[in-house]
């Protein structure tokens, strides 16, 4: 295969359909002022095979500089030798720019090309660094909700019924934006948590991954709130969610998981990604158990370096 390094018109041609939004032109574009320069990487044989976009911060390329997780993209058929003769070529050209690459693998959880590109990377010579725990509701699941949840999760989900929440989606627009993401930034305010994007971030962003927004009141009270974005094919991923610390008594959080998840097993997606649990492959037990006791499931996020 060759390797080249195209423009970002080029590389949206040649692979029209990335693993995930995060990979798409676009969202990189938006974010590409948070590191030096951005390199399109087309990897092909005939045609182009695959692709990988970074970003360059200090020396090192990034996938992704400004994101959950980055990767390859590749147009079918999606075979394994593709990666593998990939990650040879592209550590040729690294060692010849003086560069390394840090490659954040998508969960394992989002599909096979996952573990392609995981067994590329640790037989072509990059290091594992770590991995993070990653969690998410299978939706298939919802079928059978209760039997799923952890006994106190259950005891609390009954005790939020007896409140006549009100759960709807939002029209994406400046002011409903605004309002979702005050309640979360008063949930992170109270828990003396950063909460890393700007309301100005939030709503640049918001048309470009086509992002959902949520909330649920209490006698007109907004007392939780969510950000979503469709990430992958029957995959959506929740960005930011949190409740208001004024009502944490009405287990609110544990009646708008159960209407967001059953908003999204209606939608018939397959998984609504939760998030990490850990940071830099250390775990965060108590938010470990908070997502396993709603019932979700866990997966690896890789981090390589190359």
């Amino acid at each position: 295969m060759n390797v080249d390094i195209v423009r970002p018109e080029e590389y949206r041609k040649l692979f029209p359909n990335v693993r995930h939004v995060f990979n798409s032109v676009d969202f990189i574009e938006l974010n590409k002022d948070k590191c030096t320069s951005v390199r399109y990487i087309c990897f092909s044989e005939n045609k182009a095979r695959l692709g990988l976009a970074a970003g360059e911060k200090d020396g090192v390329l990034m996938s992704p500089f400004s994101a959950p997780f980055g990767g390859f993209d590749a147009n079918l058929p999606d075979r394994i030798e593709y990666y593998d003769e990939a990650v040879v070529l592209l550590k040729d050209r690294l060692a010849s720019l003086g560069l390394s690459l840090k490659i954040v693998l998508p969960p394992t959880a989002y599909g096979s090309y996952v573990a392609k590109s995981y067994s590329a990377l640790t037989r072509g010579g990059a290091r594992l660094l770590y991995s993070d725990l990653n969690y998410a509701y299978e939706l298939d699941r919802f079928g059978q909700y209760e039997a799923y949840l952890d006994r106190s999760a259950r005891k609390n989900f009954h005790n939020a019924r007896q409140y006549p929440f009100v759960f709807q989606e939002l029209e994406r627009t400046p002011v409903n934006i605004s309002r979702a993401y005050t309640v979360i930034q008063e949930n992170r305010t109270s828990k003396g948590f950063p909460l890393r994007m700007s309301l100005e971030s939030v709503l640049a962003t918001s048309d470009v991954v086509s992002a959902e927004f949520f909330i649920m009141t209490l006698e007109e009270a907004d007392v939780a709130a969510a950000m979503v974005y469709p990430v992958a094919e029957g995959i959506n991923q929740v960005v930011y969610w949190g409740d208001h610390p004024g009502y944490s008594d009405c287990r609110a959080m544990n009646f708008f998981t159960y209407k967001l998840f059953e908003h999204y097993y209606k939608k018939g997606l397959r998984l609504l990604d939760i998030g990490p649990s850990s940071q830099e492959g250390i775990p965060n037990p108590g938010l470990c158990s908070f997502k396993e006791n709603l019932g979700c499931t866990v997966s690896l996020k890789p981090v390589f370096l190359l």
